[in-house]
């Protein structure tokens, strides 16, 4: 007999972290609302339940991906080298001005309220979507962009069902090694292109 997890409660339970760091457009408020929110739409896309939380995160990904960027930066500059640090600064402030004008919080609770509840899912229902998961990882062999940005980000779904539903099966330092590893080639992709 295959045991029945409560999943509303905990897409419920990540709702709330989410939400206590929504409308924060800090460094690290903006990073924890990112982490938060992908690991609610993973669990949303481990349910096939409809995603409506993606506009919210593609929303501040320039703004990450500008931290990213100038945290880089900080790293290799010399003191003497403003001008650059400027800049980032300079379209920081502005990225953060436009999103000002919306309210995270409330497109969240829109969206959380238009889920269909109650979901509950079963052992072999969440087997199968995790081996399913990993087969699409096994099969991503090349080494192009693409296919190494939809590596991190399997891996990251993986590791995120794994800690959230408490699966012990997967080897999470592995994991942990090899999304770490996809994201700093994806970052620095993203400078170059950026």
């Amino acid at each position: 007999m295959s045991s029945i997890i409560n999943f509303t409660e905990i897409v419920t339970d990540q709702y709330h972290r989410s939400m206590e760091y929504a409308n924060q457009l800090d460094v690290p408020g903006v990073h924890e609302f990112r982490v938060h929110v992908r690991a609610l739409r993973t669990l949303l896309s481990f349910a096939k339940v409809e995603d409506t939380f993606k506009s919210v995160h593609k929303l501040l990904s320039p703004l990450r991906d500008l931290d990213v960027l100038s945290q880089e930066w900080e790293e290799i500059r010399n003191p003497n080298q403003l001008e650059l640090t400027n800049l980032l600064i300079y379209v920081r402030n502005k990225l953060v001005e436009e999103l000002q004008s919306h309210d995270f919080k409330k497109e969240m609770e829109i969206s959380f309220l238009n889920l269909k509840q109650p979901l509950e899912l079963d052992d072999e229902f969440i087997e199968a979507r995790v081996k399913q998961w990993i087969n699409k990882l096994n099969k991503l062999k090349s080494d192009s962009y693409e296919e190494t940005h939809q590596r991190r980000i399997l891996i990251k779904k993986i590791r995120t069902i794994q800690e959230l539903l408490n699966l012990e099966e997967i080897d999470q330092k592995k994991l942990t090694k090899q999304k770490d590893k996809l994201g700093e080639l994806v970052d620095h992709h993203i400078m170059l292109v950026q």
